[in-house]
């Protein structure tokens, strides 16, 4: 049994996932088990993982849409005691999972340990001064109450223990950020950590750049009503927090509905986004702008059907 397992789910990759196993295989830790499960692609993927060997270890699965159903296989697939989940268009650092597993080992209260990532174009080049922590303006605080405010980690920058993992019952594949959703139940039943270090290299290509706003929005709608639903004792310590971040993403939903032309959703969702902080003032001014455009609309509205109904009597004249 390998204590490491670095999970590795794909869809028609092929073109990348060869330079992702190359740096899984470079790890200096020398006990690691690399899983590739394969999302249902139509390309060569399988072949390129084939001309790795035994060194790798290759599942397939049908399409599911998302990478959480392949995470959890390729979790399933092995009894390592630590996971890390490594998409297959991104790098690791060569000493990741030695520093890793060696804070993990010094802390045994500690669930999970992040780092930082470097970002990269879609080419492999390197966006210079441009990691996770910097755009997200990390601060160094690993409580659940950050995690709340913003999520600071990138899927492929964990190490996680095992039985945290088991614990909160892996990934829910109809999360939208099935990641986020993880991190925040491991948080709220455990400890985590993080370090400056940069663990991995992320690649960021158009899907990644060009997310749907509207839905991502949703998704973090549904995950924060459901965490406060499933973890109520949270909200002893972390009410503040949690109320503030589903202030502002209903907010942020009532805008997204307003800019695509549902104006009903959009007032509801400026109403609940009320209904968290009442005294919001962006909140208010969202809400009273919609009401007063909406009657603007309506008298316009007025205004032709009077103007439809006096021309047949002008004609007559």
């Amino acid at each position: 049994m390998s204590q490491v397992a670095i999970i590795i789910p794909t869809h028609n990759h092929a073109h990348l996932i060869g330079e992702t196993l190359e740096s899984a295989l470079a790890q200096t830790f020398p006990d690691v088990e690399i899983i590739v499960v394969d999302d249902g692609s139509t390309d060569n993927t399988r072949e390129v993982v084939a001309s790795f060997g035994d060194r790798v270890r290759y599942l397939w699965q049908p399409a599911s849409g998302g990478p959480g159903s392949p995470r959890n296989l390729g979790v399933r697939s092995t009894a390592a005691e630590f996971l890390t989940f490594l998409d297959s268009d991104d790098l690791l650092m060569p000493n990741k999972t030695e520093m890793q597993v060696q804070y993990l080992a010094a802390h045994p209260e500690c669930d999970l340990v992040f780092g930082d990532c470097a970002y990269m174009e879609l080419d492999g080049r390197d966006i210079p001064d441009s990691t996770t922590f910097t755009e997200r303006a990390w601060n160094g605080d690993a409580s659940l109450t950050q995690l709340i405010r913003s999520n600071v980690i990138t899927v492929v920058a964990p190490l996680v223990r095992r039985s945290a993992f088991e614990r909160v019952g892996g990934f829910h594949t109809s999360m939208h950020q099935e990641d986020y959703d993880l991190w925040l139940r491991i948080a709220a039943m455990g400890t985590i950590a993080g370090t400056r270090d940069i663990v991995a290299k992320v690649r960021l290509g158009p899907s990644r750049r060009s997310s749907d706003r509207l839905s991502t929005i949703r998704g973090d709608v549904e995950m924060f009503e459901r965490f406060q639903v499933n973890f109520p004792e949270m909200m002893a310590h972390h009410g503040d927090a949690l109320k503030r971040r589903l202030t502002n993403v209903y907010l942020a939903l009532g805008i997204a509905l307003h800019d695509d032309g549902e104006r009903l959703a959009a007032l509801k969702a400026f109403q609940a986004s009320l209904r968290y902080d009442r005294f919001n003032r962006s909140s208010y001014v969202r809400l009273v702008l919609l009401l007063l455009s909406g009657r603007q609309v309506l008298s316009l509205k007025r205004q032709r059907a009077r103007l439809r109904e006096a021309r047949p009597r002008l004609s007559l004249r």
